[in-house]
């Protein structure tokens, strides 16, 4: 005969002792007891060995136990994962694919070919010696498994109830003659362990195989096979921790990968060492062949410990490059997490984050976009926001804000027309506020609907907040329909009263205004010295000037408590209240610019000005104290005083208060001493006095 078949009728203890010899299992089976699992492991997520191995008979739920499992789920067309892609939305967790015995752990890509079916045959030979007859062979599982041809014994495989069949390099393992599992020798080594579907016999074990599990030289699994009853085809991959002992091995399961019924992968799930808890999903696109799933992966979701996903990343076909990350609300289930996306991070092609959303917890409606500056990294997310998008309930953008980089500072402010969408918002902007870095409004914009146009806009004093800022206005312009500046107005502070005026070139646009201003005058009210003080014209310029930044202040008061010196560089020599008689009645920018700090703490002397500077002070509304000669006439100057007193001084001079410029040539001022509330003098003609004098100034800001 060729290989002999030997049949070992076997109590149920001794089979059990058997067992667990040669499987590792975890406990023995005690002796008349029904056969107990192997130490409590399992097969298939969430799925008992002791229902579908073979090894606990459940015969009123064996019709159900063998139907084919589904495949799995379609893909999403949505742009992130959700319940479509998941196929769990109906699925409790004992209802998942099984798995070898009792597991429900899951794995990620790690390449092996899917197990070929495994040949059987069983040749039994009738105890009357007459020729055995021959089992037709059955399709295979696994080349190397094969079984002798024909083998002769004395009592047939039907006979045998209870023990040991041994077919060739197999071992079955039978009890009440059902087979509960088998055993695959190579040269006397352990390779592999079979399990069967409920019901299987040595005569049609080959077809009804369920679990093959390959084993290394150290009897420990390296990989197992979940096949389907009727096609007898792979659907499910298990790969395991190193050193995983089959008995033990329940819990040892690192991924399990999800075959279709055209043997594709379409999930896999990564367990907890030493236990089931899942750890990832990860989600394939179609047509992903085992052994080449690590680059085609679609969607991987993490999960924390309680079994919620936290979250999940999508990456590109073909690539492990990240295309987008999803955060998740807490208690977010799989299966039912497509609309509890908390925030969608969308990256470039070089793996910086672009845009993001924030979503509504359990919808997909957004309520906010997040625009990143260039080359962010997922890591520098949080302070390297650009842009911020609010959007209301259906869906349009209300308000937005801009950040400084690498930080959270709130650069600007936007407020929006009705149905702005987002993508096509820029047009739709009705407000622009901008913010200095503590956070106070430095300006504020109207555009026209549909347009870029600015029609309105306001710029602010320091320290403007939103309670104040309707009266903090410094300046405000008018600005007609097509965006051109008619005329612009200084305003007082903490109030809405005007204070000046400046005109613009034609046709000049908000944005770069101030490079075109064609002429300009600071309302400064003239305060008249005479007849008090004859020879005040620099203390009562400096009271009107303070007067127009906001005091009221007294000309007889300050004359009284400004320094007085025999140095006009340190204070008034002679006496404002009189004519000279025999003094100079002559104080310098130095000598004044300390009661003129009192008032206003940023005033400066600025001997030598120059005309651009005296232009940008007066477009910032800051008047300027200038030393010339009285009408303008020409300088000349005298000594006084003899001995160590004697002093070189102008015979006559003059200090009044510049407020503007217009668009002739011309300078405006208010002169205390004038006939008019507001005088004009050429600039050539002032520059040749003032020249003279050495540009002498004191700028009050």
């Amino acid at each position: 005969m060729g290989k002999k078949l030997l049949i070992m009728a076997l109590s149920s203890g001794l089979f059990f002792s058997s067992l667990a010899g040669t499987v590792q299992g975890a406990g023995n089976t005690e002796p008349g007891a029904d056969q107990k699992e192997i130490n409590g492991t399992e097969t298939a997520p969430a799925e008992e060995i002791t229902e579908e191995s073979g090894i606990k008979e459940q015969a009123p739920k064996q019709a159900e136990q063998e139907k084919e499992e589904t495949a799995a789920p379609a893909e999403s067309g949505e742009n992130v994962p959700a319940e479509g892609d998941s196929n769990q939305e109906n699925q409790a967790e004992g209802d998942l694919p099984e798995e070898p015995n009792e597991q429900a752990e899951q794995n990620l890509p790690v390449s092996e070919e899917p197990v070929q079916q495994l040949e059987q045959s069983v040749t039994q030979e009738p105890e009357t010696g007459t020729e055995a007859e021959a089992v037709r062979d059955q399709p295979s599982v696994q080349p190397e498994a094969k079984q002798a041809k024909a083998a002769k014994t004395s009592p047939t495989a039907d006979e045998v109830k209870d023990g040991v069949v041994e077919v060739g390099n197999i071992k079955y393992f039978l009890k009440n003659g059902a087979i509960t599992h088998s055993e695959v020798y190579n040269n006397g080594s352990l390779i592999k362990i079979q399990e069967y579907y409920p019901g299987s016999t040595v005569k049609n074990a080959e077809s009804r195989l369920k679990y093959v599990f390959e084993l290394d030289l150290k009897s420990s699994i390296k990989k197992a096979t979940k096949v389907n009853l009727k096609s007898q085809k792979p659907e499910a991959y298990y790969q395991y921790y190193s050193n995983t002992q089959y008995g033990n091995h329940g819990y040892n399961i690192q991924y399990v990968f999800d075959l279709n019924q055209s043997g594709y992968v379409t999930k896999a799930t990564k367990r907890e060492k030493g236990t089931k808890r899942i750890l990832s999903w990860y989600e394939y696109y179609p047509n992903t062949s085992f052994g080449k799933h690590g680059n085609n992966i679609k969607y991987i979701f993490d999960l924390n410990t309680s079994g919620h996903i936290t979250n999940a990343s999508k990456r590109e076909k073909g690539t492990k490059v990240i295309l987008e990350r999803y955060d998740y609300y807490p208690g977010t289930v799989y299966g039912k997490h497509g609309k509890n996306i908390s925030y969608v991070y969308l990256f470039n092609s070089k793996g910086y984050v672009e845009k993001a959303t924030k979503r509504e917890k359990g919808t997909k409606r957004i309520l906010t976009w997040y625009k990143y500056y260039a080359n962010t990294s997922f890591k520098n997310k949080g302070n390297n926001i650009e842009y911020i998008f609010n959007l209301n309930k259906y869906g349009y953008v209300t308000k937005a804000w801009k950040r400084a980089k690498n930080s959270k500072r709130v650069m600007s402010e936007y407020v929006y027309y009705d149905k702005a969408s987002y993508g096509k918002h820029g047009s739709k902007i009705k407000y622009i506020f901008h913010y200095d870095k503590n956070g106070y409004f430095t300006s504020a914009v109207t555009r026209k609907n549909n347009s870029y146009t600015v029609i309105n806009a306001w710029e602010y004093y320091p320290k403007t907040t939103g309670s104040n800022r309707s009266n903090n206005v410094k300046y405000w312009f008018n600005i007609d329909n097509d965006g051109k500046i008619i005329a612009g107005y200084l305003r007082e502070p903490n109030s809405k009263v005007t204070k000046g005026q400046y005109i613009f070139y034609s046709g000049t646009k908000y944005g770069n205004h101030w490079s075109r201003v064609s002429s300009q005058n600071l309302y400064v009210q003239r305060i008249r010295q005479n007849p008090e003080l004859p020879w005040g014209c620099a203390v009562v310029s400096l009271t009107q000037t303070l007067n127009f930044k906001g005091h009221n202040l007294d000309k007889i008061k300050m004359a009284k408590s400004m320094p007085y010196s025999k140095d006009p560089k340190k204070g008034y020599v002679g006496s404002p209240f009189k004519s000279q008689q025999g003094d100079p009645n002559l104080i310098y920018p130095e000598g004044l610019i300390g009661l003129a700090k009192k008032y206003q703490t940023n005033s400066q002397v600025i001997n030598g000005i120059s005309e651009a500077q005296i232009k940008s002070e007066l477009q910032k509304g800051n008047p300027v104290l200038v030393w010339v000669v009285w009408k303008f006439k020409p300088l000349e100057w005298r000594y006084y005083y003899s001995g160590k007193d004697r002093m070189l001084a102008p015979k006559e001079y003059h200090v009044i208060t510049l407020t503007g410029y217009d668009d002739q040539g011309n300078y405006i001022y208010t002169d205390p001493a004038g006939s008019l509330i507001s005088s004009k003098v050429s600039k050539s003609k002032f520059n040749s006095i003032f020249n003279s004098f050495g540009r002498r100034a004191i700028v009050v800001r």
